[in-house]
């Protein structure tokens, strides 16, 4: 099974952990290593992030991390709980009620992208023509942004009651609208923030760490029985999913400002790194026997959600999430069995807005006599 889970390689002990490819304005560094994706992630003064979420044109939003931190404080994640914990529980509900279902989308992905919608303040009642526009919205910038185009206007006419003056919006969105009124940020930055924020948040990667868990739990009788027997490791169980299986390999890109060296190797100033945390999480150097599934490891903090000052302010949002939703499953998984062979189970980018990820996960419900 943790073959089955494996979508990237991990990084041998004969792979160099850095390396230059390509020549002039194509020149990359490639940065597979545990230690060296470290130190680029925390090298801010010798490297530039190139993609900011939030950006217009002559812009530099700098403030959306600051932003999302408060909105996903402890607090204000823990808060949520309660809805998290009843749409799990309906969700997981409907499921069982019907017998057969695909766990992704009649349980994953509805859970997870509500629970985006909620830290960010939009209303329950909002959430499904929210997700419509998710479908329907191109992936670029430039594109959800053209003033003439139907993407801003049907952005526009979801996310501006929430931020104007007056709102009675709730995190991100109420952050933002006092920022407006401030007169420290306008209305459509804020708009396009939080459509770039849906468009590309953690909350595909969300989806691909509940997905993955439940398909182990499904196949793995010994590990869900472990967590059955010891609930209370749901957590740690979690964090060596995210190492194993890290729902983003690639980091946002970046740029060297100087020459700069990167572990062994000397790596000129304007050249473009790409940091493969994924590799870097299976790395034999850091971790024992990497490509192995333990969810009684205790080694270094592994780098899904990045590092350093690039660590992402949605994580704590994102393990409380993952945590409600494979405590609510647990139990019925027993009751449930894959409707397909574990073999024909598959991961793919099809799904528009999402990245790699499961393709399915159906499942349908075992009798009393057949278990």
């Amino acid at each position: 099974m943790d073959e089955t889970l494996a979508m990237q390689s991990r990084l041998s002990k004969d792979e160099i952990p850095v390396s230059l490819t390509g020549e002039g304005d194509n020149q990359q560094c490639l940065v597979k290593g545990y230690a060296e994706a470290i130190q680029v992630l925390t090298s801010d003064s010798q490297v530039e992030r190139l993609t900011r979420a939030g950006t217009r044109p002559g812009q530099t939003f700098t403030d959306l991390p600051r932003w999302l931190g408060l909105a996903m404080s402890r607090q204000r994640c823990e808060a949520l709980r309660p809805y998290l914990e009843r749409l799990a529980s309906d969700l997981a509900g409907a499921v069982m009620a019907r017998g057969e279902a695909d766990l992704v989308d009649d349980f994953v992905i509805p859970y997870s992208f509500s629970g985006l919608c909620s830290a960010v303040g939009v209303p329950a009642s909002q959430h499904p023509a929210l997700y419509a526009w998710h479908q329907a919205a191109p992936r670029t910038p430039a594109e959800v942004e053209d003033p003439d185009g139907p993407h801003w206007r049907s952005l526009h006419q979801l996310i501006a009651p929430l931020v104007v003056a007056g709102t009675s919006g709730q995190g991100l969105a109420r952050i933002m609208a006092s920022e407006i009124r401030a007169g420290h940020l306008a209305t459509d930055q804020a708009i396009m923030a939080l459509g770039l924020l849906i468009l590309s948040s953690a909350h595909p990667s969300v989806t691909r760490l509940i997905s993955d868990t439940l398909l182990l739990l499904l196949v793995d009788q010994d590990k869900r029985a472990a967590l059955i027997a010891r609930p209370a490791t749901i957590p740690a169980a979690l964090e060596e999913m995210l190492r194993f299986a890290s729902p983003s390999i690639l980091v946002g890109p970046r740029l060297t400002r100087c020459p700069m060296r990167i572990g062994d190797v000397q790596v000129p100033a304007e050249v473009q790194l790409k940091v493969f945390v994924g590799v870097a999480n299976r790395d034999p150097r850091r971790f024992r026997d990497p490509g192995r599934i333990d969810f009684d490891r205790d080694e270094a903090q592994h780098l899904a959600f990045g590092y350093g000052t690039s660590y992402c302010p949605g994580a704590r949002l994102a393990r409380i999430e993952a945590e409600i939703a494979i405590r609510t499953m647990l139990p019925r998984l027993e009751r449930l069995a894959l409707a397909i062979p574990v073999g024909r189970i598959g991961w793919s980018d099809r799904r528009r807005g999402y990245q790699t990820m499961l393709e399915t996960l159906p499942v349908t419900a075992v009798r009393e006599h057949a278990r």
